[in-house]
């Protein structure tokens, strides 16, 4: 290890060990005491986050591209709300503003009350704000002038603006103390809040219009602040945002990614939202608290105690044991995108992300009083395919959608066999191959379903007791098992584990699953076809889906043989067998 780098260690470490001093409401400077905090430019080298919980690693990464002595300050929501106590006095008592505070509190989707906050911290400070699901791949300096302005990056997924100019995205920004760039985007705010305002209804983005980067853009347009914004955001051809130098709009899809500034980390980004989207509330006129919807004392992203009946969020989650999806995988999804509603999210999680959100959602179970230990049975397990089988479920839990396996072609619109209207089913495929098996490769559910939490249950059982679903009266069946049921040559019962099996035997197992059955909808069957998998609409006859085998070849490779490790008696991390990650 050479100097250079354990000094950037030592660093990145004294910058989190400073974390736990920075939850609280106060300031890091106040006033004048704020240029104590500016590096040789105009703007301190404070960063500002906020969210849900506190994502270190990622703090850590990015501490390696910030100035030397940079220092990160997490807020939590009282300490957010508590600040715009603060701040909203000193912007009346400079003439900016009267009704800050009573604005903020007139939101009712947290993601609208930060960015009121990150602009009336920049104003009151000055620094950077981050969204926590940053991921910084170059050095700020090269993003930002740190002696500059207001500092900010085009949003080129959602421009162009109604009059022509770019949007600016606001999770990503810097300014100097009281810049009156920031003053002018406050103003624009609270105006828009206090008028109860919906959005530009010229713009399919509507929504960005009301506190987000459509308001950003459109007070310094009509305040006349000239942006010299070089950089901007855009998405990949997996839905992907990406920062890239330039102001052109571009696709990543054959692009170096090397070059890139920056990008997001999907799983924090996606731990981050939580249950319920803000774009529920624009739809159902529901952003202000005065306007029918859950109580604003409330936090939007924990629906344990309230939940928009919204139906099947359109968003596919799918997993793989690489960094990124392979090409080919990509391409088969970009024609399965096709086969979704409009706006469908594509979602992937490799190894780091699926083990870190598997972390997160673990604790959410344990909070809405589901199961205790859900992250430890993830852990416990040793073949990634069974580790995937819990993961699935508890995503699709917490977040609802839909998710498919990465070597499924949609072949039909998914809107023929999901129902995402419904806002308290379970969407399941029965495998024919199996005695009483449902198969887990495509399932779809809104958030926080009983059937799932029954599933989840089950299956964090059976791995807490190290089940191998050995041979019983009830099991015999599946020790017999039928051709290219996939396990290697091992019994059928490794799929009572985690699996297929295990879901059917969670509903005979659970009370909860006769209160709500009704709730289960199987549209389609799984069935072989020569050598295929398809999956087959129950009415209609007609073919839903396919296994692509080129893309099943391609995605089990570093998977290894749960079969195998099944047979071995290894599938557990404390049993002998290969390491476990």
């Amino acid at each position: 290890m050479t100097s250079l780098t354990l000094l950037r260690i030592i660093v990145a470490w004294g910058v989190l060990s400073l974390l736990a001093s920075e939850r609280v409401a106060e300031p890091p400077c106040i006033d004048d005491d704020c240029n104590d905090y500016a590096g040789a430019g105009a703007i301190p080298n404070i960063v500002y986050l906020t969210g849900t919980f506190e994502p270190k690693d990622l703090m850590l990464h990015n501490a390696k591209f910030l100035p030397n002595g940079t220092t990160f300050h997490w807020f939590n929501d009282p300490a957010m709300t508590s600040s715009v106590a603060r701040i909203s006095e000193k912007l009346r008592a400079s003439g900016i503003v009267a009704d800050a505070e009573h604005a903020f509190k007139s939101l009712r989707p947290m993601a609208f009350r930060v960015d009121l906050w990150r602009l009336m911290v920049l104003w009151d400070t000055g620094g950077i704000y981050m969204d926590a699901k940053v991921k910084l791949l170059k050095p700020l300096q090269s993003i930002f002038d740190m002696n500059g302005n207001l500092q900010v990056c085009g949003d080129g997924f959602a421009s162009p603006a109604p009059w022509g100019g770019k949007l600016y995205w606001n999770g990503l920004m810097a300014a100097g103390v009281g810049s009156t760039a920031v003053a002018a985007a406050i103003e624009r705010v609270v105006s828009n809040v206090m008028t109860r305002y919906y959005g530009d209804s010229l713009s399919e983005f509507g929504l960005l219009f009301i506190t987000g980067p459509g308001a950003l853009a459109q007070a310094l347009w009509q305040s006349g602040f000239s942006i010299q914004s070089n950089c901007q955001w855009d998405k990949d051809y997996e839905n992907r945002m990406f920062l890239h130098a330039g102001t052109d709009d571009r696709s990543l899809e054959h692009e170096d990614r090397s070059k890139l500034l920056a990008t997001l980390d999907s799983a924090v980004h996606d731990m981050m939202k939580g249950g319920i989207y803000y774009s529920k509330f624009w739809k159902n006129s529901s952003i202000y608290c005065d306007e029918p919807g859950p109580s604003c004392d409330t936090d939007e992203a924990s629906p344990l105690v309230w939940r928009w009946s919204g139906g099947v969020p359109n968003r596919i989650f799918t997993t793989g044991p690489y960094p990124d999806m392979p090409k080919d995988v990509a391409t088969l999804w970009k024609a399965n995108l096709d086969m979704t509603p409009n706006s469908t999210e594509l979602k992937y999680f490799n190894n780091d992300q699926q083990r870190f959100s598997a972390r997160e959602i673990g604790q959410r179970l344990v909070q809405a009083g589901v199961v205790e230990g859900a992250f430890e049975a993830w852990s416990a397990l040793r073949p990634w395919a069974l580790r995937s089988d819990l993961w699935r479920l508890m995503v699709l839990w917490d977040q609802g959608g839909i998710y498919a396996d990465l070597k499924i072609r949609f072949l039909r619109p998914l809107s023929e066999w999901v129902n995402f209207t419904d806002d308290s089913g379970l969407t399941l495929v029965r495998s024919t191959n199996l005695p009483d098996a449902y198969y887990n490769a495509i399932m779809a559910s809104a958030p926080r379903n009983a059937l799932l939490s029954s599933i989840i249950k089950h299956v964090v059982s059976n791995i807490k007791a190290r089940s191998y679903a050995r041979r019983d009266a009830e099991d015999e069946s599946y020790f017999h098992p039928p051709p290219n049921a996939g396990t290697e040559g091992a019994s059928s019962a490794v799929l009572a584990v985690t699996g297929p099996i295990a879901i059917a035997k969670a509903f005979r197992q659970s009370r909860s699953f006769l209160l709500n059955s009704m709730h289960l909808h199987v549209p389609a069957s799984m069935v072989f076809s020569g050598n295929a998998t398809v999956v087959i609409a129950k009415t209609s006859s007609k073919a839903l889906a396919v296994v692509d085998e080129k893309a099943h070849v391609s995605t089990r490779q570093g998977m290894g043989s749960y079969g195998h490790l099944w047979r071995l008696h290894e599938l557990y991390c404390d049993e002998p067998g290969p390491p476990c990650d």
